[in-house]
């Protein structure tokens, strides 16, 4: 009796788990593949109009972005915000922004709230993504999620994870091919969400010593 309430709460949560990545992992993956083009693009454009241009057409935004989410989850998770800077370049560290922050080492809730902290550019980089994508292009990504069928047993056979993959590709393509459709290349919000992509997106990787020193904590 208590394997079979215990199978149940494991299945339930592998698949709100298997469906909340169907919702965020083509988002992700559009916004990584804009991370690493913005990057390329991030460096053709410094050398040719140079880092004070490029932070003020496009690093600006995306960093006081980046910085507001780790602030955010420091409010959540009850840290003390000792010191922010939302925008301040600095050409000898090449840091853009900052948030400073101390906790009680004794509170395992924020402790693990460091983790958060860490990750916070990504996940509610991605999310509003999303939410520029409703807005500006009046696509819903629920609907990506909502007619992607999921299966409900045996999670762990290969033809489980085979139709996991190719759910989630039906909902990378069919996100893409919404965004870029022939419609929206006449209207000016798919520019608009083009420009919002790219200097989010390229402000959403963590650097290695941040993720260091959160995964540490």
């Amino acid at each position: 009796m208590v394997e079979t309430v215990f199978m149940y709460i494991w299945k339930a949560l592998l698949a709100s788990l298997i469906q909340i990545g169907i919702f965020f992992v083509p988002g992700l993956v559009l916004t990584l593949v804009v991370n690493y083009a913005s990057t390329l693009l991030q460096r053709r454009a410094l050398s040719t109009i140079g880092r004070g241009w490029y932070l003020g057409l496009f690093g600006w935004l995306g960093t006081i972005i980046h910085e507001l989410w780790h602030a955010l989850f420091c409010v959540i998770f009850r840290h003390k915000i000792t010191e922010m800077k939302l925008f301040e370049p600095d050409p000898e560290t090449g840091t853009l922004g900052y948030v400073q922050h101390t906790y009680e080492t004794s509170s395992l809730y924020q402790l693990a709230g460091n983790f958060f902290i860490g990750i916070g550019p990504i996940l509610l980089g991605t999310a509003l993504i999303y939410l520029f994508l409703y807005l500006l292009l009046g696509l819903n990504p629920f609907r990506f999620v909502t007619n992607t069928g999921l299966p409900v047993s045996n999670f762990y056979s290969w033809g489980t994870i085979s139709q996991l993959l190719q759910n989630l590709w039906t909902s990378l393509t069919a996100l893409v091919t919404g965004i870029f459709s022939r419609d929206n290349f006449s209207t000016w919000q798919l520019y608009l969400y083009i420009y919002l992509t790219f200097t989010i997106g390229s402000s959403i990787i963590l650097s290695p010593l941040i993720l260091r020193a959160h995964l540490k904590a």
